[in-house]
């Protein structure tokens, strides 16, 4: 249990620090180009992209995380597993070609055809690097996953993505990053853990596998709608103008959700998947207090200076974004405080279970969304918002559920002690952000000003309450900033 832990730790380090890496290389890319074409255009990529994220949970079937999650597994299981993903993707890819043109023609989008048809080639790269990559996970190899990703983020979004953008290829340019990319990616994975590729399956030991899998696929078939259902609403709805104001919107709000979800799944299923449910119960408790406190101060340092983040990297033709931004904030933890539970019902193997959750999830995204947007995409953001809470209580309930928890999981304290954390940070911002917008025209400087105030600010207060605490996390901090020196 020691060594599991030990290793996990380990493990969260080099994933945050590839998580974060390749989300800013990614991110670096979006706003370069956003800045280089309108909110229409970006759109069209929205919407691509969702479209093709639903595509690919039929691909991948849930079979790398069932290889995680089974304690041993076999090379015929392996390759079992490797040769019907394949199937699955180039299959997935034929259906998506002959089915562009009834999409671009239901999201009254002409661009939309071309677009699926090019990016649809993603499905291929994937299946090749999904199972090396869910082998390295099963072994705990974080350093060599970390490797590997900002590697591929390094060539594919800030090496030929920046070129393609500077070369005036627009929105295409984000379309071919993702492309190479993924198989930068898949060809690292499987230099690093190779397998035999050669076509072959063995129904009899592949079972439970492809059980596990279509388990998990049902519940990320209903987990895509809570993440994605708002965007297919307004692609469908509105033009894509608005669309792409949304898409950039959700985009900016699920960059927290992406960083500190990757985090738990890559460092926690696998630790989860080797103990049992009273080990389980110690870390769930400290999982959901330390990540959510964590995650509300980090957004409400966001919040105190969103408008001047969204001038300063989209510029001020994204000024729009703001009133749907602000919303959309609201449901960060509650996604965050979620994916948490989930990756819980998924170590403990209750995956039927968990897609139910998403069932009614997915049910009330869609129907929530649909009504909002009689309001427009303000009304659409409110009913995600309601949508997801209701998610996140039902997805605590199961967790307890499961794990046999009676107790509070929230503390009271806890809580109040943020609040006035968070209340502070706000009125500092409020002081000094207009002396500084009045003396400093450089929005970069103003906007890192305000986030430094911010810092010292928690750290102080932080020191006070938790000194102890305080001194270990400071210690941690500069010590993995002395090892990745």
């Amino acid at each position: 249990m020691h060594e599991l832990v030990s290793k996990g730790i380990d493990g969260g380090k080099w994933n945050s620090i590839s998580v974060s890496i390749c989300s800013l290389i990614h991110y670096t890319l979006i706003i370069i180009t956003t800045n280089r074409i309108s909110p229409s255009e970006y759109g069209v990529v929205v919407l691509a992209f969702s479209l093709i994220e639903f595509s690919y949970l039929f691909i991948n079937a849930g079979l790398g995380p069932a290889l995680i999650q089974k304690k041993s597994i076999s090379s015929d299981e392996v390759r079992s597993a490797y040769t019907l993903t394949m199937i699955l993707a180039f299959f997935c890819y034929f259906i998506l070609l002959l089915s562009s043109s009834f999409l671009s023609h239901f999201f009254n989008d002409s661009n939309l055809e071309n677009v699926l048809s090019v990016l649809g080639i993603i499905f291929i790269f994937r299946a090749f690097t999904s199972i090396p990559k869910a082998l390295l996970q099963k072994n705990l190899q974080f350093k060599d996953i970390m490797l590997i990703e900002i590697i591929s983020f390094f060539l594919g979004y800030l090496v030929f993505g920046i070129l393609l953008v500077l070369n005036g290829f627009g929105y295409w340019a984000i379309i071919y990053a993702a492309l190479i990319q993924t198989l930068i990616a898949g060809l690292l994975s499987f230099i690093k853990k190779p397998h035999n590729v050669i076509p072959f399956i063995a129904f009899k030991s592949i079972k439970e596998i492809v059980d596990f899998g279509t388990g998990l696929t049902i519940s990320r078939f209903f987990n895509f709608f809570g993440k994605d259902g708002d965007k297919l609403v307004i692609g469908r709805v509105f033009e894509s103008t608005f669309l792409g104001i949304y898409g950039m919107a959700a985009k900016l709000i699920m960059l927290p959700v992406k960083i500190i979800g990757k985090l738990i799944d890559h460092v926690l299923f696998p630790i989860l998947s080797k103990i049992n449910e009273d080990e389980k119960i110690p870390i769930f408790y400290k999982t959901i207090n330390y990540v959510s406190m964590g995650s509300i101060l980090m957004l409400l340092i966001m919040s105190s200076f969103l408008k001047e983040l969204v001038v300063l990297f989209l510029g001020e033709s994204w000024i729009e974004i703001l009133p749907p931004l602000y919303i959309m904030l609201v449901a960060t933890i509650f996604r965050i405080i979620i994916r948490i539970c989930d990756v819980f019902v998924r170590a403990i193997g209750a995956v039927y279970r968990g897609a139910s959750q998403k069932i009614i999830m997915t049910i009330l995204i869609l129907v929530f969304s649909y009504v909002g947007s009689y309001w427009g995409i303000i009304g659409v953001a409110i009913g995600v918002d309601i949508a997801v809470f209701i998610t996140m209580i039902k997805m605590i309930n199961l967790c307890t559920n499961l794990l046999g928890i009676e107790k509070q999981i929230f503390s009271f304290n806890d809580i109040i002690f943020v609040s006035m954390v968070g209340l502070s940070m706000f009125l500092l911002t409020f002081i000094i952000k207009p002396f500084l917008l009045q003396s400093i025209t450089n929005l970069l400087l103003v906007v890192s000003i305000l986030a430094l105030f911010n810092i010292i600010l928690v750290s102080f207060i932080l020191y006070l309450s938790y000194p102890s605490s305080f001194r270990k996390i400071y210690f941690i901090i500069f010590k993995n900033i002395k090892v990745i020196n």
